[in-house]
């Protein structure tokens, strides 16, 4: 490993000067270009990752770390010319992963894949503090593509505009349902300006899917899968029961002031969707009726717990209650934290599945 301060290149040489073994071809094994930095949590102070997920895509997700290194040694003050702030860029990949001791080893359980979005170096301050996110940090631009198609046809718009990194082996890092083929909008005379990332939270919504990013770093736009896992919060890993807040029921869904209205109960909250993609009675019939299956139950679950940190939002786990009942629920929010020591805290819907 060597760091030699190079720019504006366009091809590299490598020349071998001496031989052990003659008579053989080398054979290079990696080749990096740039600063690989690797942290354990002896050098985190703080680190946090949290994921939230809408079941009914009305907002955008979020899936993002935040992590604070240890500067004491003012390797990231902003004046150490030496220092590593010169490397600092928008968009840098960061790969997380958490470490299982086991009397075999180590297992590792992948975290997820991120990109620096935001940073705080302070001159003098002990900590140096670093949010990255997932690849809709990418899509935050306008939406320039077209207004008319199909809902596949604006979702591939959108991912293509981001310009997003591929995968390793140079696929897209990202899958898009192949239902929403069949599904066609019409937004042209909507004047409004929107993101390319919130364009494709429409087109979740007007198909009836979830947006998220898997620990791959693959950005999914899919029909969402209500199998149960075999994850369970038993009152073992729970550091406090499980609370149980029960909410108001739908009393209808009103899709685009009218476009259509389903009654559900004759008391409750009246849940309104706005969406500029649904143009079309029979996609707001269907959004309608998905939005009323999905909030059918009124019951959220909250919690902290010892974290496996193979729990993801979307996840539909059973919850053990204080009196051992098991509630099945879709997890919609889930954090990480770890200060010195490693916590997790929960929000499910309950689900009928």
């Amino acid at each position: 490993t060597f760091q030699l301060p190079i720019s504006n290149y366009d091809r590299i040489y490598i020349e071998i000067i001496d031989w052990i073994v003659p008579d053989h071809r080398p054979r290079i094994e990696r080749f990096y270009l740039g600063a690989l930095e690797v942290y354990t949590k002896a050098d985190l102070v703080n680190y946090s990752h949290a994921q939230t997920i809408d079941l009914l895509s009305t907002e955008l997700p979020k899936n993002e770390i935040v992590f604070s290194l240890d500067n004491s040694s003012d390797v990231w003050n902003p004046d150490n010319p030496i220092g590593n702030v010169r490397y600092l860029m928008d968009r840098q990949e960061v790969s997380v992963r958490y470490g299982y001791k086991l009397p075999t080893g180590t297992e590792w359980i992948p975290a997820g894949t991120f990109w620096i979005s935001e940073w705080d170096t302070p001159h003098n301050g002990l900590e140096a503090t670093f949010t990255a996110r997932d690849l809709l940090e990418f899509l935050d631009i306008p939406y320039s593509g077209p207004k008319s198609g199909s809902l596949y046809d604006i979702a591939i718009a959108a991912l293509t505009q981001g310009n997003l990194p591929t995968a390793e082996d140079g696929s897209p890092r990202y899958i898009v349902d192949e239902s929403l083929k069949t599904i066609s909008t019409d937004f042209s005379n909507e004047d409004t300006s929107y993101t390319a990332a919130v364009v494709l939270q429409m087109v979740a919504n007007a198909g009836q899917c979830v947006l998220y990013q898997s620990r791959d770093g693959i950005l999914h736009l899919v029909r969402y899968n209500r199998q149960l896992s075999d994850y369970q919060i038993g009152q073992e890993l729970s550091y406090t029961h499980p609370e149980r807040v029960m909410t108001k029921p739908p009393q209808h869904i009103n899709v685009n002031d009218g476009l259509w209205i389903e009654n559900i109960a004759p008391n409750g909250e009246v849940i309104s969707i706005s969406n500029p993609l649904i143009v079309h009675e029979e996609n707001a019939m269907h959004v309608g009726r998905w939005a009323s299956a999905v909030l059918r139950s009124r019951n959220l679950i909250k919690g902290s717990f010892r974290p496996d940190p193979r729990l993801d939002a979307l996840d539909v786990i059973s919850v053990e209650s204080k009196y051992s009942n098991n509630f099945v629920a879709a997890v919609t929010d889930i954090e990480y934290t770890y200060n010195g020591a490693f916590r997790g805290t929960y929000t499910c819907r309950e689900i009928e599945v």
